[in-house]
């Protein structure tokens, strides 16, 4: 045979395996993927008929405006500065509200009183949905819920200042509204949406450590809202698998592209649509593990050698399986911090009853926690301690350390 042509031939034969291989990679990874893409558009409309866009109600229009009438960047520092303080120490002292904010306060508190109520009588915050949750993206703005936040601090602050004065009722009034922006943010899908519910609840349980009391109906609203912060941070992290494995598809991006980059995206649109079904599924087994099993007993590579990685592997998922799982840790943690504020009044209960504090507590070490204890000490100058003596696996995990749960109740606020 002609040198020439057996080259040719030795070509063709190449080519023709090559682009016959390609052919049917890209029919058995098509097949393998079509499922799961289907699952993951059909969640977007499922969540389209809950969820269509619509613009915000009334009441945070009137919170938007509010905020941008008069809380400047001064009040907003000062603020932050307060909350620090009170966040970080581990005892009853409450710091005097610095007399910036005192003005502030006096200023609004007609506003305040107003939002207080509407809050106090069940009416929520509806920021609205200013974008169509079946075509989000990563470039979709992410809405914010800081104003809340703010929101919530002003009326804590309102609650600080009548404890101060002896205004039992309105105290009482001012708490369950801060805590009520919480479920104004329970209901939303976006993941930002439950970090600023944690931090409000964050909040609120140091605060109520630190005053003499725990209302029973605010006590009781933090307990039943244990399952349901767990299923909303669920189902908030699915929108975020929903959004981040939209970026492997998105054919906007052609747009963007020269015809030598269009082209090759084609050749690797199967790789593709296969990487965003793996990162699905993998979110999916995330949703299924027993968090609280998970918070309590479990390090982290244990959890995430249980995700499968799926039937092709082609991606490292691992980045994301340990950032969904740091989003459950911090739900996880709020119970820890409600057992704790729960062990403080019960010590300050029992000291009012005594006149002194207890040499023991009956109950003091248990926890949700299998294996975890809280251990409560009388100490020499005359305060009383409760801590944790193991921390959770979880917590350690993710750079949470026994020194953000515990407190120390001193006898002048018993």
């Amino acid at each position: 045979m002609n040198p020439k042509f057996w080259k040719l031939y030795l070509l063709i034969t190449a080519n023709v395996l090559l682009i016959g291989g390609w052919l049917v990679w890209r029919l058995v990874a098509q097949g393998s993927s079509e499922r799961a893409i289907a699952k993951i558009q059909q969640y977007g409309e499922d969540l389209y008929q809950t969820m269509p866009p619509r613009d915000p109600n009334a009441f945070a229009l009137d919170i938007k405006a509010f905020i941008e009438r008069g809380y400047n960047a001064p009040i907003d520092s000062s603020v932050s500065s307060y909350f620090d303080d009170l966040m970080t120490s581990p005892d009853d002292h409450i710091p005097p509200i610095p007399e910036a904010i005192k003005e502030y306060l006096d200023e609004q508190a007609e506003a305040l009183m107003e939002f207080r109520d509407r809050l106090h009588q069940g009416e929520m915050p509806d920021i609205g949905v200013d974008y169509d949750v079946r075509t989000v993206d990563l470039s979709t703005p992410v809405p914010s819920f800081i104003n809340r936040r703010v929101l919530s601090r002003l009326i804590m602050l309102k609650a600080i200042h009548q404890h101060q004065t002896g205004e039992v009722e309105d105290r009482s009034a001012s708490l369950n509204a801060a805590f009520q922006l919480t479920n104004s943010l329970r209901d939303r899908p976006e993941l930002m949406s439950q970090s600023v519910a944690l931090g409000i609840e964050n909040d609120l349980l140091t605060l109520m450590r630190k005053l003499p009391d725990f209302p029973t109906p605010l006590q009781e609203q933090f307990q039943r809202s244990c399952l349901p912060r767990e299923s909303k941070m669920l189902n908030a992290l699915r929108f975020e698998s929903y959004v981040s494995t939209s970026m492997w598809t998105d054919s906007r991006l052609l747009w963007e592209m020269t015809p030598t980059e269009r082209i090759s995206l084609q050749v690797l649109t199967p790789y593709l649509s296969q990487i965003k079904a793996e990162q699905w599924d993998d979110w999916g087994q995330v949703q299924d593990l027993d968090t609280e099993d998970f918070f309590c007993n479990s390090n982290m590579e244990d959890i995430v050698t249980q995700i499968s990685p799926g039937r092709w592997n082609l991606v490292d998922h691992s980045g994301i399986v340990e950032y969904q799982l740091g989003w459950l840790a911090r739900s996880q943690r709020i119970k820890l911090a409600l057992e704790l504020t729960q062990k403080v009044h019960q010590v300050k209960g029992l000291a009012r009853q005594l006149g002194e504090f207890p040499e023991s507590v009956k109950g003091i070490k248990d926890s949700f926690c299998e294996g975890v204890e809280w251990t409560y000490e009388v100490n020499s100058d005359g305060t009383a301690t409760i801590y944790l003596e193991r921390v959770p696996k979880a917590l350690e995990e993710f750079g949470f350390s026994g020194d953000e749960l515990i407190h120390t109740i001193s006898p002048q606020e018993v």
